[in-house]
């Protein structure tokens, strides 16, 4: 049986390596690296307002130091880990084979951890780990259950809220004489308050660009309730599946609180902890993306994990955990319509061709915010040595421009400062995506729509003609070449 494990093992590991030889990063893997290709002050000066903790960009920056084998060594780091996160589970978790394999082939696991080299897949790993040591060994390790939880800090705040809880049932246990080491306790308090510090210290920022309008949080909120509330508002416009998983979420939630509850405290208070911080922290902070929403999921196998032998009996809760872990194998679930974020990766090399084709005698701006091209396709620029100049006339790639990708969003462009910046011995280009042109970096009052052609900009002093020389529509990006009309 250990044999066809391991052969079952390989296989799956061996599935989850081809995508490393062919994937293209999406912009959030190709902004993470491009920050870890900066120097360690310029990294912990961001920290504040990219909202994660430098620990990631400093792997990143050991395993991956340069360019030069840009995707393939950070798809490669990524593997590693997830391939350590499957030994994991497969080895060490609690769950019978069947839920294993499940879990494996979830869509989280194998279409999001395995694939995107983010610091999500070890978080995951780590909070496994936590599960682990705290079912197992919490009083013969007390220093390495206390360092995961310092790792588990600098990683990012779901992850933290995880630690969280992690600390409290410790706490609760001590008191409670379940273990009586006063040395033990205090290598746990030190390790997970000083990572607790360190993570504030680097990422606490009330101002942080990345947080939400009320609208954005309000509309969050309203796809929060049809999960909670699934009779609230049933969108029968949606993929079938998606209303099932609303349902079925809904009913584990309530069934799985009310057993924890009566057949294990301390699962109950894990998964409360961690919902109810993650969930505050939606509603008032972060709306978040579906990635961070699949860490409810990751909470729920947990609390299972840490109470096992008391749940594992429990045929009807099982079959409703095995029942939405079958749902998690499609990308219908966790407020996801079933659509590829990675489609649009696809068109980076296309964007790349174009910029190459022109980059002979060029000077190239972009005024994106975030896009799949500023961010997703500028790991590539980069490495070709061409440069791209942002709303500030800073190369993109540079301190300068990274500190300011969520503050520039919200830039008009000075027509003036922007005049000098042309280059005069070379022709001009705006690569944008087109939909981002009208939004905030132009005041409408001095722009002049020309139809299928570009559009005209200008002020009292100077006036520019935006030439529309390439539209891509299937993927909304745009190439104009700036004529200067006085």
């Amino acid at each position: 049986m250990k044999y066809k494990n391991l052969i079952i093992i390989i296989i799956y590991l061996l599935i989850c390596l081809i995508p490393v030889f062919f994937k293209t990063p999406f912009y959030d893997e190709a902004h993470s690296y491009m920050i870890s290709q900066l120097s360690l002050s310029e990294i912990f000066n961001l920290t504040k307002i990219e909202g994660h903790p430098a620990l990631w960009y400093l792997l990143n920056k050991i395993f991956c130091p340069n360019l030069s084998n840009y995707p393939y060594n950070i798809l490669l780091l990524n593997w590693i880990i997830y391939c350590l996160l499957t030994l994991f589970i497969f080895f060490l978790s609690p769950f019978n084979l069947f839920a294993k394999i499940l879990i494996l082939f979830s869509y989280p696991f194998f279409q999001y951890y395995s694939t995107t080299s983010r610091p999500y897949g070890l978080s995951v790993l780590v909070l496994f780990i936590l599960a682990y040591l705290y079912k197992n060994s919490i009083t013969k390790k007390p220093f390495l259950f206390g360092i995961s939880l310092f790792i588990c800090t600098q990683l990012n705040v779901f992850c933290l809220f995880g630690a969280f809880a992690f600390y409290i049932l410790t706490i609760i246990d001590f008191f409670k004489n379940k273990f009586n080491s006063k040395k033990a306790i205090l290598i746990i308090s030190v390790l997970f308050l000083l990572g607790l510090f360190l993570f504030l210290a680097q990422v606490f920022n009330l101002n942080i660009e990345q947080m939400r309008d009320l609208q954005q949080i309000e509309a969050f909120r309203q796809s929060f309730l049809k999960f909670i509330f699934p009779f609230y508002s049933v969108d029968f416009n949606i993929n079938i599946f998606q209303n099932i998983f609303y349902w079925l979420v809904a009913i584990t939630f309530y069934l799985s609180t009310f057993i924890f509850y009566k057949t294990s405290k301390h699962s109950f208070i894990f998964l409360s902890l961690t919902y109810l911080l993650t969930t505050i922290f939606f509603f008032n902070f972060y709306i978040g993306s579906f990635w961070h929403y699949f860490f409810y999921f990751i909470y729920l196998i947990i609390a299972y994990w840490i109470s096992y032998e008391k749940f594992k009996d429990q045929k009807f809760l099982n079959y409703l955990f095995t029942i939405i872990l079958f749902f998690l194998i499609t990308p219908y679930s966790l407020f996801y319509s079933g659509k590829s974020y990675e489609l649009e990766t696809s068109h980076y090399k296309i964007m790349l061709e174009e910029i190459k084709n022109l980059n002979q005698n060029s000077k190239f701006f972009c005024f994106d915010y975030y896009s799949p091209f500023s961010a997703g396709v500028l790991p590539y620029l980069t490495k070709e040595k061409i440069t791209i100049y942002d709303i500030n006339f800073k190369p993109l790639n540079s301190f300068e421009s990274l500190k300011m990708t969520f503050k520039n969003k919200n830039l008009t462009l000075d027509l003036d400062e922007f005049i000098l910046n042309l280059d005069k011995n070379k022709k001009n280009y705006l690569i944008n995506q087109a939909t981002n042109l009208t939004k905030n970096c132009f005041k409408k009052e001095n722009l002049e729509i020309i139809k299928n052609k570009g559009f005209i900009y200008k002020n009292k002093n100077h006036s520019l003609y935006f030439k529309n020389i390439k539209y891509f529509e299937g993927f909304d990006f745009a190439i104009y070449e700036i004529i200067q009309l006085n």
